[in-house]
């Protein structure tokens, strides 16, 4: 039977106001059985295992057989296939360092799902920078690893990523030249969240990049490595390395924009290392080089957390918080060598510490200063 492993960091779910400080700390792991009804219910709950490198899809999803027509098990043909059947299924990996090519962007998850590494540096997923930066493809190819979305099987999902390696996944935005027009606005180089529960357990997010067309009016790209539209997502033992997105959120975005009011994230004991946010044009329209936190979304860090050497052409060396009104926290955390570009009271550590419970934290180098109260 296959059990989805949850964190108990205290409760926070979409539309809730606010989060006791207490979930901030790591008190324990705990296990919980999760199954879901699928909506076929044909195959049950299922554990697909990848065996080869090379990037296929499924020869007939449905079927409740991982195949790409070879008797193989890529790892789209495994994601599509527990697309399909609509019960929570898991997807494992052989052993040994193995690092698996993406050549036919990103992959859709749309259902409850567990996929299980055996560790950082034995499980790697490459992107392989892969992206139409021409547009001239339609649909356009884009350079993602993953995108969570609700699916058809109906309601949101349940989704863990553990004891992985996400490199080398780029978002292009451009809307203008080639025959077909790519979105104005992208974000999420290596992954984009919508409205999952999102569980990142061991993950290395590294070298993802959200790039936007020089030149095009509006265009815009945030969050070099992971993107949380309207979901409520939990990050513990992970890192963020190398990252960046021409305009906010080097490594992460939380919110949408559009709709930030449900989004919610929960980090502890993760590393954000030497991502930059420089701004379209540099410098001053940049913010966040490791995370921006829109207006109105819920984000919650915490537990021996460690920001070192991000960088952004705007506001908030490391961390700028839009949401001034309340209802986030940043606790136990160390910053160390973050910079900022705009002017001398940007907050080189972090920006917007209006709308946050700040206390326990460690500053060393953060330049131009620590800390800025507006966003």
């Amino acid at each position: 039977m296959k059990k989805l492993l949850l964190l108990t960091l205290g409760e926070f779910r979409p539309g809730t106001a606010r989060i006791t400080l207490a979930a901030l700390v790591l008190t324990g792991l705990t296990l919980a059985v999760a199954p879901s009804a699928g909506a076929n219910g044909v195959c049950g709950e299922q554990t697909f295992e990848v065996d080869v490198l090379y990037d296929a899809g499924d020869v007939a999803a449905g079927d409740c057989v991982c195949d790409d027509g070879t008797g193989n098990c890529p790892l789209r043909a495994a994601v599509e296939e527990a697309n399909a059947d609509g019960d929570q299924d898991t997807i494992t990996f052989l052993p040994g360092k193995r690092i698996h090519n993406l050549t036919a962007g990103e992959i859709v998850i749309g259902t409850n799902l567990v996929v299980q590494g055996r560790r950082m540096d034995k499980t790697i997923i490459d992107a392989t920078n892969n992206y139409d930066a021409a547009c001239g493809s339609s649909p356009e190819v884009d350079g993602r690893i993953f995108t969570t979305t609700t699916g058809g099987i109906g309601g949101d999902v349940d989704i863990a990523l553990r004891d992985l390696t996400l490199r080398n996944g780029t978002t292009y935005a451009n809307n203008s030249g080639g025959p077909y027009d790519c979105a104005i606005r992208k974000w999420g180089g290596c992954l984009r969240n919508s409205t999952a529960d999102l569980t990142i357990y061991r993950v290395r997010f590294k070298d993802c990049m959200a790039l936007c067309a020089a030149g095009v009016s509006g265009c815009s790209a945030d969050a070099g490595a992971l993107s949380n539209d309207d979901g409520a997502v939990t990050i513990m033992y992970s890192s963020f390395e190398g990252n960046a997105a021409v305009d906010d959120g080097g490594a992460v975005q939380n919110g949408d924009v559009s709709s930030p009011f449900l989004a919610s994230m929960t980090i502890g004991q993760t590393t954000f290392a030497n991502n930059e946010a420089p701004g379209d044009p540099a410098p001053a329209s940049g913010a966040g080089g490791a995370i921006i936190n829109r207006e109105g979304a819920g984000l919650f860090i915490g537990d021996n957390c460690h920001f070192n050497n991000n960088s952004t052409g705007g506001r908030g060396g490391a961390i700028s918080n839009r949401n001034t009104s309340g209802g986030g926290g940043v606790t136990d955390t160390i910053f160390n060598n973050n910079h900022c570009e705009d002017g001398a009271d940007c907050g080189g550590a972090i920006a917007g510490t209006n709308g946050l419970n700040t206390f326990g934290n460690a500053f060393h180098h953060n330049t131009p200063n620590d800390t800025r109260g507006g966003s």
